[in-house]
């Protein structure tokens, strides 16, 4: 345990006045939190406060900055966005803790940075183009281009036509098992079995040997060419850890205090290479989260769930954000915290609103919730402002091509204008393009033009198989920009002021002509690797269509009664906060047959409507139901509206009436 006193009340009082105004003050349970500087969970109900307190212990901690021998403070959470938030809050607070040797950043960040890039640099002499899902799997469906020696023609065409039938290129992944380098697949973790997938004789032991020693060559290859799936980063940092063991020491010493927020969001890798390097008496370690939230990742398969409390394990209880009466409903759904009670402290006192719909009125109950919504604006009981948020939400939202519906209601059944909006989370762009208008963004800050600019031309690199002439490996950004500082001073020089000067006019609005420009400069560029424009003119010169601008996607807000309503899944909505929601719930498999099926949230969960609490190991989608109607009824500030089908209502409850919940019937 690092040496350290705990945070003094005074502190603590002037990180309020920082985050939460002149006159903010925190509750005895957030102290509580703030004060500790050793290993602890904490547990928070949904809009607790738990991140703001969370930030009130860094602006405390920056004043011990920098620590004693060069060590620093490790933040980490499981998304960009949370890291984000962490970072407009108090990097004007805290301007140490965001440099060295501090760390605040993702967990895939953080594994890349201190363990998986180092070990593979190692290993090859090179580091990785990229180490992105999207840019592996790109790579590895490829593989009928792929040939390599020792390989009979026979073989290669057997494991070819082994892939292209299992469909498993991108789902290739490798482990250490017994210290042999081992093919397994991404879904189980298992080892590959191999056999010829089709009738008729099969292939001989030593026919699968041979398929199987390609496939293996073939994953390595991707692997050793730069080409990372986040899977590939995690195993590189265990054997990293295997074969370095001291590194863990190492880490530990510069990281003597570690704060994991969202720590539910973890999958079981993160969370046991985190428990493996930090569980230990060297680091105060503090995870921070609500497990009744963890719908993200491996967590969403409820019994798989990896973060175990353990002593000592603070409690947030009260919700800022929720009113009493909701409070009362989420409350029934903590999978994890059996008779736990929320305490909302939020004032709005509107009943959640339960709406019964038949088989001929659900297209309509939309517009029914908009119109509750707007008589309780009229009303003064709903605000209606620049920062008024009003959302539609669903677990399932649409049906793939290979399911059907057979009656069954998904989030476009209900909305049929809803559609998933194209493009988003993608790094790797169809074409030039849609890159440069994703990261022309308006809101996008200086460096992410800067970092898509360059992204845009090592792919142009990379499409026309031009290699670093030191290393033998395709370019990443930082290996470009070295390389044209030490080989072409000259046209370094001209192609820095070329994108100071794009990235300006594009903040400016002026994107159709820098993306113009971009284009015409692409032959000047390729030809201080003496190329011409060949392999990448397709992805420099087609337009970008309808995958341009994914952010700026809008088909998904409806404007009914003077306000926008946003359609999205309850995965697109965990933390945010809502003035109101409408939760409609939606089929998801189907437990059991014929009149007792159960595949919506109201048949899984119709004790928990009644206000009963979980029972000894509920179901697995028990769980997973649980969870997502517990994120999603925590979201609103003012008012819930739950759409259910009256069927539904009348088998199992219909009891809530009068009570926790105001019934509204559709007709």
């Amino acid at each position: 345990m690092p040496a350290a006193n705990e945070i003094p009340d005074e502190e603590i009082s002037r990180a309020a006045r920082l985050l939460l105004g002149l006159h903010g003050t925190f509750d005895d349970e957030r102290r509580t939190f703030i004060r500790r500087l050793d290993t602890l969970d904490l547990h928070a109900v949904p809009g607790s406060g738990k991140t703001t307190a969370l930030l009130a212990k860094l602006i405390a901690l920056e004043n011990r900055l920098p620590l004693a021998n060069g060590a620093g403070i490790l933040v980490v959470s499981h998304t960009n966005a949370a890291v984000d938030e962490i970072r407009s809050s108090i990097a004007r607070h805290c301007p140490r803790l965001f440099g060295p040797p501090n760390f605040v950043g993702t967990i895939q960040s953080f594994v890349d940075q201190f363990l998986a890039l180092p070990y593979y640099t190692s290993r090859t002499r090179h580091r990785p183009v990229r180490i992105h899902d999207d840019l592996h799997n790109e790579r590895a469906e490829g593989f009928m281009k792929c040939s390599f020696k020792g390989f009979t023609p026979v073989e290669e065409k057997n494991a070819k036509f082994f892939l292209q039938a299992t469909q498993a290129a991108a789902d290739l992944r490798v482990a250490y098992v017994g210290g042999q380098l081992t093919l397994i697949t991404r879904s189980t973790g298992n080892p590959v079995v191999v056999k010829r997938p089709a009738k008729g004789a099969g292939w001989t032991p030593e026919e699968c040997g041979r398929v199987l020693a390609w496939l293996l060559e073939f994953k390595r290859q991707i692997m050793s060419n730069g080409f990372l799936c986040f899977d590939d980063a995690y195993m590189l940092a265990e054997r990293y850890l295997e074969v370095v063991p001291r590194m863990a020491g190492i880490l530990r010493r510069r990281f003597p205090f570690v704060f994991v927020d969202e720590m539910q969001d973890m999958n079981a890798r993160q969370h046991d290479l985190l428990e493996r390097l930090f569980f230990d008496p060297a680091c105060a370690y503090q995870r921070i989260g609500d497990r009744n939230q963890a719908i993200h990742g491996e967590r969403n398969t409820g019994a798989a769930d990896s973060w175990a409390n353990r002593n000592p394990t603070l409690t947030l209880t009260k919700s800022l954000r929720l009113s009493p009466a909701t409070a009362a409903v989420v409350s029934s759904f903590a999978l994890h915290s059996p008779g736990l009670k929320i305490e909302g402290t939020n004032s709005p006192t509107l009943k959640p609103r339960m709406l019964v719909y038949q088989d001929g009125t659900a297209q309509t109950v939309l517009a029914r919730f908009s119109e509750i919504v707007r008589t309780e604006i009229d009303a003064g009981n709903i605000p209606c402002d620049e920062r008024s948020k009003f959302r539609a939400v669903a677990w399932n939202t649409t049906w793939s091509d290979t399911e059907k519906s057979q009656g069954k209601l998904r989030l476009v059944d209900f909305c049929p204008q809803f559609v998933r909006a194209p493009g988003i989370g993608r790094t790797e762009h169809p074409c030039l393009e849609a890159a440069l208008r994703d990261c022309f963004q308006p809101a996008s800050p200086m460096w992410s033009r800067e970092t898509g600019m360059l992204g845009v031309f090592v792919r142009i690199l990379r499409l026309q198989d031009v290699r670093n002439p030191f290393f033998g490996s395709h370019f990443t950004r930082t290996s470009l920009l070295n390389h044209l500082r030490e080989s072409h001073p000259g046209y370094d020089g001209k192609f820095r002021l070329l994108r100071l000067r794009w990235a300006k006019a594009a903040a400016n609005g002026e994107t159709e002509a820098v993306i113009a420009e971009i284009k015409a400069h692409v032959p000047e560029f390729l030809t201080q690797f003496k190329e011409t424009l060949k392999k990448a003119a397709p992805y420099v010169y087609s337009p970008a269509g309808a995958q341009a601008a994914p952010a700026a996607f809008t088909g998904n807000t409806v404007r009914l009664h003077g306000f926008d309503i946003e359609l999205a899944s309850v995965h697109a909505v965990k933390g945010q906060t809502h003035t109101a929601t409408l939760y409609f719930e939606s089929a998801y498999y189907s437990d059991g047959k014929g009149a007792t099926a159960k595949s919506y949230e109201s048949q899984r969960l119709a004790s928990q409507f009644l206000g009963h609490p979980f029972g000894a190991s509920p179901a697995v989608r028990v769980q997973q139901s649980a969870k997502m109607v517990y994120v999603g009824f925590s979201r609103p500030t003012h008012l819930l509206c739950f759409a259910v089908h009256k069927q539904r209502f009348d088998a199992g409850l219909s009891a809530v009436a009068g009570k926790t919940w105001e019934i509204v019937e559709l007709g």
